[in-house]
């Protein structure tokens, strides 16, 4: 990771995930905890744009809830939301306070 990600400077946002801007170790153990709760998590990417030194994606994600979600028990319902990320690079790096990952479910 430290090829694309500016380790030491990394913040990220994960609207209803993380309690406000987070480093990486942060946003790592928080997507674990989504990942606990949600085993076949899948992230697919809808579209991607790229200009100057900034990227933009917007995905859609799925899965289904069938373990513990940051501590509620399991539904066993489907889960969709709609993403929006962008990032700005630096020396070819993610840098600070670019990254945010905003979720709304289904």
């Amino acid at each position: 990771m430290p090829e694309v990600v500016d380790i030491e400077r990394y913040r990220e946002i994960c609207v209803g995930f993380t309690p406000g801007w987070v480093d990486l170790t942060e946003a790592i153990t928080s997507l674990m905890k989504v990942v606990g709760g949600i085993p076949n998590l899948h992230g697919r990417i809808d579209d991607v744009e790229a200009g100057g030194d900034r990227v933009y994606a917007r995905l859609t994600v799925t899965g289904t809830n069938t373990g513990r979600f940051f501590g509620a028990p399991p539904t066993g319902r489907g889960y969709k939301a709609s993403k929006f990320d962008y990032a700005r690079l630096e020396d070819g790096k993610i840098t600070p306070d670019k990254f945010t990952n905003q979720r709304r479910g289904h």
